[in-house]
Order: C-alpha cells, then sequence, then structure tokens
C-alpha cells in the first residue's frame, strides 16, 4: 500500500482534486477553531528527566454558527522538543539553569561513560532528548485538526493518531511525507454512500474503517 501511495501522489498536488469553481466559500466562523483545539492554551512546560514525557490526547468538539450549521472537530494534542532560544524569564518559570542553555551545545557532543541512569533517561524520554537542559526537558503543545460538517469522529481521531506516530516522530523512518498521506485520504478516499455504506482505508498496515454516518448527524448546510 506504501509503494501504491508513494507512485500515485507522484504526479499529485492538492490543486488537482479541488478546483477552485468547487470551493466552498470559508465560514468566518472558522478562524475560531484555534480556541477549540488548544482548550488549554498554547504553552511551553518543562519536566524531570526522570518523569514521563506527556501523553498524546485526543478530543472532540462541534461548532454552530448563526445560521445552526454544525461543524465538526477531531483534535489531536500533543508535546514537540522546544530548542529555541530561552530568555531570563523563560527559564525562570520552567524552572530551567540559563547557565546551562550556553553550554548545552558543548556538553551534547562530549563523550561520557556508560551510565545506566543516563540509559534510562534516554529511553524514556527519547526523541525528546534534543530539548533536555540539566535535569528539566522542555517541551510546546501542537495540534493536529480535521473539520467535517459530518461526524467521522473514530477514523478522524485513528487518522491523526496515525500521522502523528507515522511522520511527526522525531525518530520515524517514513519516507512517505505528510501531505501526501494527508491528500490521499482527504481527496482521493470515496464519500460512504448507501451503496457502499463502509469503506477501509489501508495506510501501511493501519486500516482505518469509515462508515456513512446518520442522516441526523450531517450539518444542515450543502
Amino acid at each position: 500500500m506504501c509503494d501504491q501511495l508513494n507512485n500515485w501522489m507522484d504526479d499529485k498536488t492538492c490543486s488537482d482534486f479541488t478546483p477552485e469553481s468547487q470551493v466552498a466559500p470559508l465560514d468566518p466562523d472558522i478562524f475560531q477553531v484555534a480556541n477549540f483545539c488548544l482548550p488549554w492554551g498554547a504553552s511551553i512546560e518543562s519536566w524531570s528527566v526522570n518523569q514521563d514525557p506527556p501523553e498524546v490526547n485526543s478530543f472532540t468538539f462541534m461548532l454552530t454558527n448563526e445560521a445552526y450549521q454544525k461543524l465538526y472537530g477531531v483534535a489531536l494534542t500533543f508535546y514537540e522538543p522546544y530548542i529555541e532560544e530561552l530568555d531570563l524569564h523563560k527559564c525562570y518559570c520552567l524552572g530551567v539553569d540559563p547557565e546551562l542553555i550556553n553550554s548545552r551545545s558543548s556538553t551534547d557532543s562530549v563523550n561520557h561513560e556508560y551510565d545506566p541512569n543516563e540509559e534510562a533517561i534516554a529511553k524514556r524520554q527519547r526523541h525528546f532528548l534534543a530539548s533536555r537542559v540539566g535535569d528539566r526537558v522542555i517541551g510546546v503543545t501542537k495540534t493536529l485538526c480535521i473539520l467535517s460538517r459530518w461526524s467521522f469522529t473514530l477514523p478522524f481521531s485513528n487518522f491523526l493518531g496515525f500521522l502523528y506516530s507515522r511522520c511527526l516522530l522525531s525518530n520515524n523512518l517514513d519516507n512517505i511525507p505528510f501531505e501526501r498521506y494527508l491528500g490521499y485520504f482527504l481527496f482521493e478516499i470515496p464519500f460512504p454512500d448507501r451503496a457502499i455504506p463502509s469503506i477501509s482505508v489501508d495506510l501501511c498496515a493501519a486500516p482505518i474503517l469509515i462508515q456513512r454516518p446518520d442522516d441526523t448527524n450531517a450539518s444542515s448546510s450543502r
């Protein structure tokens, strides 16, 4: 399936599937969606090297505009290593020693003797080691979100989880870009209808089942 997807996407772009004449006007309320994708707000956080990194969270929401048109959202929030420069104020808020910021790049290249504690930290923090400062690890919140006029909660949640694990983890070995998976799923997979009420999407041994939703779960707009 991966090879087929790679070959199919070689000559395709998003513009191939969305002619300008068929693009629906953007609802002004759509610009408020960021408030729902990160309900706790965007933040930079730190945790001890002896603690597990924060878990990935998936949740749903529904937007309704003044015309009672519904828009269903599925969001996946996660953390990425924060490797940008930190000023004194951020260091104070995060509990990070500012003197270790400047020495971080030089100490990373030094070869240390085997330390079982350091090995345990490396296994626990994995790709977050890139943002380690002393005994603290720094991460920043990010989110992925899909909006639809139909309620596809479970398949969208599974697809976002697939994108995160397959494309966004720093240690992934996938040679298919993030945009190719996204374009394939959104533009090529047919919408389930009465003739074919269930569609199985096989993304490299990660099947996602899309079933036709009830008409009552659809937006009132067409």
